[in-house]
């Protein structure tokens, strides 16, 4: 084979790998691995495109020269990785910044190979037959996408395919993301119908692509998305009724139906979007909120850290760090007010938080260039019909996805596909000589022959490195996600087994926070062994809590900027405190204090304290901090129920009750407040009140037993015997296996009241244990040693 011959057979591999994982990007996934399936997506770009570039260097190097279209934009594209790679050499946290375990978007190593995507998309995807390839692959794709959710949503559980788990979850990313997606199918079908001349069965496949992208995205009801179709279906109608009618040879009037239809669904359900958008996810039970800062708050958020940091921004990835720290006062006042935003309203506008100046003047020189360069030659006449046609679609799918990267946090389908489209675009400008290429020959010169050859070598290892440490930390996610499934059945020692190998491939405080979960699960059933003697549990304590806190100091070693980490840490020694373990109290309010600094806007570390001051029994510096709580967050019903808690624990039992009334009417719908109502009732001789508290609770959580319980007792505290027997029979048939509840049905029967014969309620309540996960829970979850008279040191 001659030498051109094999650099052909490279660049034609090369060209299959690129399109080919772009198109089955969105198929992608891995069933039963545990992971989300943008995870799993990410994954398979970061290993397809180190294939490729490692493809692309052989080749070179056998060519003798390097070739690429001299364009600005392309300089562009490559400043954005450098612009983020400096601010993540400035990053507290640089192994996050740089790429983390999941590679998120925002980061050094995925917005690298994201350039890589583009400059191979220019390379490789260009020539008229590969642009046609690589749509018909999508097509493809796109029918057996469709096929997938429509089973989905008519089967439900039926077809998981191993990752689908609730109605909203798909194949794409988010919610919305499904409906970003179908509306780029829904650009393309009406562009491909004005442009082309179908006929027969392609005629009728791309009707039926518009018809099933309309269905989906009435399905996802995204107005944003309705927005963007219904302008880019006007772009499309006025330019078929201009430019493409005057081109006709034939010079036929041709009024473009389909483009003008779809403006008038996208007008209808933008005009009427609360009146029928609503109708078809209620059909499929599918009920999706879009949350997310808004547009003032993330600017807020961008004002401190660009007052902090104006050139180089908190450091990629850390967006979550600086709305803890800079989040307004009166996000507090909010349902959101401890929701982990780990970007703000759109990508872009998040981008001078995580980058400063530097990332946000490197985006917009790109978006602007390409803009220009789009203006200029996107709506030229002349040319092939086929060539103009890519070149149109690929500017319209490029604008479409760059327009929700600034106004929408797009998952990684969205994004590769946005930077795919943009890189087509700038190829076919090149392929049609309306960008001149650049070549650089390295062979005709000795010197320049080595040092060249030796850089394309390093950085064919470098490449081949990469894959090494990406495979890693793909090995570290599932083996964590295995953790978390073992941790599901309960499995401890296998779960901390799988932890353990899940570290040594890959260190992230993640799964340090997980390991104390599995640590403080060991304590709690350490201390809850009865055959143990008390010198045992001393012993095993000592060598569990060690371990515990090691771990818990692992993760801040690991990130000492993540407020969690902190709380994880007090959290341990808030749970051990009972034990009279040395330091405990003032370590755990040293690290709430340092959590503080972190997240000063927050009620949660004030409640966070207040608990701990309870624990020790100090009511009195506990009442302040609950107090400090509300003032930040008045609509609290945590800060209510502790305070009743320090109510009880002064004797105040009157108190506590109005303290839980006040709860309730914070927060009416949770059934937690309402059943905390009803035992202080209870306890305090007002059954009718319990009555009813206990009977909203069981409405709004009707598979809590413990509620219904209670409710039974409280039936016959007031009198009311005929509910009382319905009820506990009732129970007694949804847990026939329970010999209390079979002894309280025989006492109803026989005339006697419910716990004759049993110890007192408020030790036998059936509760219904909760599922277990790898995230640690702030509040104490340890349950004091037998003899508390002994202490541990």
């Amino acid at each position: 084979m001659h030498e051109s011959s094999k650099v052909t057979f490279f660049d034609s591999i090369a060209a299959r790998v690129l399109g080919w994982m772009l198109a089955l990007l969105p198929l992608f996934f891995i069933p039963f691995l545990g992971l989300a399936p943008d995870v799993v997506k990410t994954y398979l770009i970061v290993f397809g495109i180190l294939i490729l570039l490692c493809i692309w260097i052989i080749a070179r190097m056998m060519e003798g020269h390097i070739a690429y279209p001299k364009s600005p934009t392309m300089l562009a594209m490559f400043l954005i990785p450098v612009a983020y790679f400096v601010s993540a050499l400035f990053s507290p946290v640089s192994a996050i910044s740089f790429g983390g375990v999941f590679l998120p978007i925002d980061t050094v190593f995925t917005l690298s190979i994201l350039a890589l995507v583009f400059f191979g998309s220019v390379l490789y995807i260009k020539t008229e037959e590969n642009v046609k390839s690589f749509f018909k692959s999508l097509s493809i794709v796109f029918f057996i996408i469709s096929l997938l959710e429509i089973l989905h949503l008519l089967l439900g559980s039926h077809i998981t395919l191993g990752a689908l788990y609730s109605p909203a979850a798909n194949l794409i990313g988010h919610w919305n993301d499904l409906g970003i997606y179908y509306g780029g199918a829904i650009i393309a079908a009406l562009a491909a119908s004005e442009f082309l001349s179908l006929k027969g069965s392609s005629k009728w496949m791309i009707r039926l692509m518009l018809v099933i992208s309309l269905f989906f995205l009435i399905v996802v009801n995204f107005l944003t998305a309705w927005i963007v179709v219904g302008f880019f279906s006007l772009i499309i109608f006025v330019y078929s009724l201009t430019v493409l009618r005057h081109e006709s040879a034939e010079k036929r009037y041709h009024f473009p139906v389909l483009p003008f239809v779809t403006l008038l669904v996208a007008l209808l359900f933008i005009l009427a979007n609360g009146a029928i958008g609503g109708w078809l996810p209620r059909v499929f039970g599918i009920f999706q909120t879009d949350v997310r800062p808004s547009v003032q708050t993330t600017a807020s958020v961008a004002y401190q850290a660009l007052k902090q940091h104006p050139l180089v921004g908190v450091g990629p990835d850390r967006f979550n760090t600086a709305w803890l720290l800079y989040q307004p006062k009166e996000i507090a006042l909010t349902q959101f007010w401890n929701t982990p935003f780990v970007s703000g309203f759109g990508f872009l506008p998040s981008v001078p938080v995580v980058a400063g100046l530097l990332g946000l003047l490197a985006f917009l020189a790109f978006i602007i260039l390409f803009a220009l360069s789009g203006f200029l030659h996107a709506f030229r006449v002349g040319g092939g019909r086929t060539v103009q046609f890519s070149m149109f679609l690929s500017f319209l799918l490029s604008c479409y996805g760059w327009i929700f990267v600034c106004i929408y946090n797009p998952g990684i389908v969205v994004f590769a596909l946005t930077i795919a489209f943009s890189g087509i675009f700038v190829g076919l400008l090149n392929a049609s000589g309306l960008i001149p290429t650049k070549t650089q020959n390295f062979l005709d010169d000795p010197r320049k022959s080595f040092f060249s050859i030796l850089l394309l070598v390093l950085i064919l290892v470098g490449s081949l490195g990469i894959v090494f440490v990406a495979g890693k930390k793909f090995t570290s996610l599932v083996l964590y996600a295995r953790a978390n499934t073992a941790l599901a059945k309960n499995d401890v020692a296998s779960s901390q087994q799988l932890l353990s190998q899940a570290i040594s491939f890959e260190q992230s405080d993640m799964y340090y926070q997980g390991m104390v979960v599995l640590d403080l699960s060991q304590l709690n059933a350490l201390i809850s062994n009865t055959s143990l003697s008390q010198d045992t549990i001393k012993a095993q304590f000592k060598n569990i809590f060690s371990a515990t806190e090691n771990d818990a100091r692992a993760a801040i070693t690991y990130d000492n900027s993540n407020p969690e980490n902190w709380i994880t840490l007090g959290s341990v020694y808030g749970d051990v405190l009972p034990f009279g373990v040395t330091g405990a109290y003032d370590n755990a309010k040293a690290s709430y204090e340092a959590a503080r600094k972190l997240m000063p806007n927050s009620p949660r570390i004030d409640l966070l304290e207040a608990s701990l001051e309870l624990a020790n029994k100090n009511t009195k510096d506990a009442r302040p901090l609950i107090t400090a709580a509300l003032a930040k967050k008045a609509n609290s019903s945590d800060a209510y129920l502790l305070l009743a808690e320090v109510d009880i624990t002064d004797g105040d039992q009157q108190a506590a009750i109005t303290d839980t009334e006040q709860a309730a009417q914070v927060d009416p719908n949770n059934p937690n407040v309402l059943f905390q109502l009803g035992v202080l009732k209870y306890k305090n001789a007002d059954y009718s009140g319990a009555v009813s508290a206990f009977e909203q609770a069981s409405i709004l959580d009707q598979t809590s037993l413990t509620s219904r319980y209670y409710l039974g007792l409280s039936y016959e505290k007031a009198g009311r015997t005929d509910d009382e027997a319905k009820l506990f029979h009732g129970l007694a048939k949804q847990l026939p296996d329970n010999d209390q509840l079979k002894k309280i049905v025989a006492n109803l029967d026989a005339g006697k009241s419910a716990l004759d014969g049993l110890v007192a309620a408020d030790q036998t309540a059936p509760v219904t244990p909760a599922t277990p996960t790898l995230t640690p829970a702030p509040a104490s979850t340890l349950t004091p040693i037998p003899d508390p008279k002994k202490k541990t040191k």
